[in-house]
């Protein structure tokens, strides 16, 4: 599952509907209120609560995506993976997710979309270009996302030749 920041309350009805037992927030550590209730309610109802920082307007390091595939790999089901209003982070994260299960790369690039409130042409599109590099390289060659990720991925070049609409980023 991915959403937004959940309240306890939401927490609460979450686990009664969908059993998750694992909440990931991308938003990573921090000391907001929204934080420390949510780590509270987590470990009331016995949830196992991990922090992955994502970043909304910068594409990840290759660590953060490592960090987030060990994640992957370790972590119970059903989970949930959240950011602040659920679009940017938590769409990129439902994008490494499949990439990680080995979907195709048009999957993943539809998890960062306007359904989600999600804007391409702010400079959330950062987000969207990481993913859509990939696709692209995937559709010219069919390299691995790990091969991909370790040895042609260049998140400084991409950051700089991404260009972001000032009206976008004024509606973000």
């Amino acid at each position: 599952w991915r959403s937004n920041q959940p309240s306890p309350r939401q927490i609460k009805k979450l686990v009664r509907d969908t059993r998750i037992t694992t909440i990931v927030n991308l938003r990573g550590k921090s000391t907001w209120g929204s934080y420390r209730l949510e780590k509270q309610i987590c470990d009331k109802l016995g949830i196992k609560m991990l922090d992955c920082r994502l970043y909304s307007r910068k594409p990840p390091t290759v660590a953060e995506v490592e960090r987030l595939f060990a994640i992957f790999e370790t972590i119970d089901r059903p989970f949930l993976m959240h950011c602040k209003s659920g679009a940017d982070r938590a769409g990129l994260g439902s994008a490494l997710y499949m990439l990680w299960e080995k979907r195709l790369p048009a999957e993943a690039v539809r998890q960062l979309s306007w359904t989600y409130l999600h804007m391409k042409h702010a400079k959330t599109g950062m987000l969207d270009e990481f993913v859509e590099t990939y696709a692209k390289a995937h559709a010219e060659s069919g390299i691995s996302f790990n091969t991909w990720l370790h040895h042609i991925y260049d998140k400084r070049a991409m950051m700089n030749n991404f260009e972001a609409s000032h009206i976008a980023n004024w509606i973000v």
